[in-house]
């Protein structure tokens, strides 16, 4: 069995922008302002959760939360930019895709009904007097009022259904934590909720929630063909871990949220010492540096809180470098013939790339003669994020297929999804997208590909490539015409968030937010972002 391989982002080592409480950020006086009774703003739990410490780092939430690409899930301008493009294809379904949304991106608004409003409308009219309520929507309380509940939304896949409790009597409204032994004063005087403790929020099915996803679909009238049991699974994540050998050793939180349990913290507030016994901090670290540097670098336009995103964007980016690993597995140079082989590992807990199906992974590859001349490239990433010779980013009605075997540079390996309509074509509109015509996304330890459930099949070639397996891909190259002495390989993975292919689809509309999301793309340096590299040589 392939040894299980996490990254876990330590508290101690990292240097904080924050020194002090004097200088948190003013946002999260904002959020709490602009929260309403039911949905706490994230800046409410700050009289409790203000200047932590563990190992003498300040590990508080108004350090780790505002700073976390969760915290920004309704200014990310890619999604934004997508929704648009969405609602300009499909203007008579904005009421379907309007409650699509908002189920992950405002899960509270969603919940609570609590503008009771046309979402886009709120999200995309700055104007409007709800705009900035509805920015701080996914808050504490999203996660933190979910009960067994969860067990409801698993059974209807998740979704957005995340199982948040309402109550009609304001004051036995509960707040879930993994601790027993909080004071009910404090919250009930000041957020008025009383604290509950329960294993939910250490599970990863509450992660579920929103990253189980399944959307209805189109035919090309725009008439809903799907129903709840067809529709398409844009995303399954959780469905991914649960199939994987993480599930049993390791959850999401403990990949992606930092593990605090040094010696006790203290909470300057009320001056009182606790040990919080296991606890994470709010940071949730994952890949994505394109979102991250495009907050950091047009911050007021897209309202971000980018007080110690540096230091987010840091730990994304080591991240990013652990998830995988590229490693010669044979070579050889005969007469003519230069051959090698690559070994790809992953060490996710679910596909890599994983998520909505607009990230990709290349395998970029050189191979230099014994004058330090390259005689082959397969892969290479031009400076606006498209990759040479790849089928997809020349012409978007047709994808680049997975390769067991690679003999030419026009032949390039994308570990990607490519989404399918009812027609069988290649679309990148989601709400056309009925199934996949190719998911090579590297897969997790322990995961069966042949006994998969179909919402987490393997789909095109991968699917008949025995070097395709649970946790790795071996892929050969053999290159004719190859008569020097020597030869030197260099291989690279290199992970782009949106994909080229994806962002010229959505070029063909013209809204405001997609023409923002290019101008702010172009100037971005984290289009393209290297995750793993292997050199070797190789001599007749």
């Amino acid at each position: 069995m392939k040894r299980l391989k996490r990254y876990v982002p330590q508290a101690a080592g990292f240097i904080f922008l924050l020194a002090s409480t004097s200088s948190a950020p003013s946002a999260m006086a904002m959020q709490e302002k602009q929260g309403n009774e039911i949905n706490l703003a994230s800046g409410s739990c700050l009289l409790c959760h203000q200047d932590v410490l563990s190992r003498n780092d300040r590990v508080s939430i108004e350090l780790g939360w505002p700073s976390s690409v969760m915290a920004h899930a309704i200014r990310d301008p890619v999604w934004k930019a997508q929704l648009t493009s969405e609602l300009a294809r499909n203007p008579q379904l904005s009421k379907l895709i309007n409650k699509k949304c908002r189920e992950c991106h405002a899960p509270i608004d969603n919940a609570e009904d609590a503008f009771n409003s046309d979402f886009a409308k709120l999200l995309l009219r700055q104007t409007n007097p709800f705009h900035d309520k509805l920015k701080d929507d996914a808050t504490c309380t999203m996660c933190h009022r979910v009960s067994v509940a969860s067990d409801i939304a698993a059974v209807l896949g998740f979704s957005g259904h995340s199982g948040v409790e309402t109550y009609e009597n304001k004051l036995g409204r509960l707040i879930y934590g993994s601790a027993a032994d909080i004071p009910a004063g404090p919250l009930r005087e000041n957020i008025r909720y009383i604290s509950n403790a329960t294993v939910n929020i250490r599970e990863s099915r509450i992660c579920g929630n929103c990253h189980d996803l399944k959307t209805p679909f189109v035919d090309q009238s725009g008439t809903v063909i799907s129903t709840p049991e067809t529709e398409f699974h844009e995303q399954t994540v959780y469905t991914e871990w649960l199939a994987s050998d993480y599930l049993n050793s390791m959850s999401c939180r403990d990949c992606h949220m930092c593990r605090n349990d040094g010696p006790a913290t203290r909470s300057s507030s009320d001056g009182r010492a606790y040990n919080p016994r296991n606890s994470k901090e709010l940071m949730f670290v994952g890949g994505n540096t394109l979102l991250i540097d495009l907050l950091m670098c047009n911050q007021e336009e897209l309202g971000a809180t980018t007080a110690n995103m540096s230091d987010t964007l840091l730990r994304t980016e080591q991240m990013l470098q652990s998830a995988a690993s590229v490693e010669e597995a044979g070579s050889s140079l005969q007469d003519d013939m230069l051959s090698f082989d690559l070994m790809l590992n992953s060490y996710t807990g679910h596909k890599l790339p994983t998520g909505i199906p607009l990230r990709r992974i290349i395998l970029h590859v050189t191979v230099s003669d014994s004058q330090g001349n390259i005689v082959f490239e397969s892969g290479r990433v031009n400076s606006d994020g498209s990759v040479a010779e790849l089928d997809s980013d020349a012409n978007l009605a047709r994808f680049e297929p997975h390769y067991d075997v690679i003999t030419s540079a026009d032949q390039v390996q994308v570990y990607e999804a490519i989404m399918a309509n009812s027609s069988g074509e290649v679309t990148y509109t989601l709400l056309r997208a009925a199934d996949m015509l190719k998911d090579n996304r590297l897969l997790p330890g322990g995961f069966d590909k042949n006994g998969a459930s179909a919402n987490i099949r393997v789909a095109g070639l991968a699917g008949q490539d025995s070097n395709f397996v649970g946790g790795s891909d071996t892929i050969s190259f053999q290159l004719n015409g190859m008569n020097d002495s020597s030869y030197s390989v260099q291989a690279e993975l290199l992970f782009q968030p949106l994909s080229h292919a994806f962002l010229q689809d959505m070029n063909t509309e013209k809204t405001v937010e997609i023409k923002a999301l290019n101008r702010m793309f172009q100037k971005s340096p984290a289009k393209t972002n290297g995750m793993t590299k292997a050199a070797f040589r190789i001599e007749r």
